[in-house]
This record gives structure tokens, sequence and C-alpha cells, in this order.
């Protein structure tokens, strides 16, 4: 069984609610530059990254891992 991998840009009002919806769907990492948003999330089930979104998206090693992106950012992501 393949489990999804979610990449969710973002830990604020969307973030959140994308990551409580999909952590029962597979695996879950949150990105955010703010540590206290992340800490808000305390689930044991989600991965949490502090530094900016854009920073981590653009390491190309670090998408091979996801089969799906939630940009939760307060600015275009494809644009930055």
């Amino acid at each position: 069984m393949v489990v999804n991998k979610y990449l969710i840009l973002g830990a604020g009002q969307f973030g959140m609610m994308a990551a409580k919806k999909l952590v029962p769907m597979g695996h879950v990492t949150v990105v955010d530059s703010n540590s206290v948003s992340l800490q808000a999330l305390g689930n044991e089930f989600l991965e949490t990254v502090c530094t900016e979104g854009i920073t981590y998206l653009t390491k190309a090693e670090n998408l091979r891992f996801f089969h799906w992106i939630v940009p939760a950012l307060p600015q275009h992501v494809a644009f930055d």
C-alpha cells in the first residue's frame, strides 16, 4: 500500500486546517518559519520543519519525497 506524502507550506489558519484533514490520509510535513505556529500543531503524526517555505521548496532534494504540495502561504508560491 502506498502512503501519500503531503507537504504543507505554512502553519497559519489554512495550513493548520489542511494538516488536521490530511494527517489521517498519510504522512504530513508542515513547513513554516514561525516555530510557535509549528508547536501549536502538536501532532505526533506529522513532521514539522522550521524554515521559510519557499526556501524549502526550492531545494530539489526535499521535493522528491512528496506526492502533494499544499501552498498555504500569504504569497504566491509559484511566482516566488
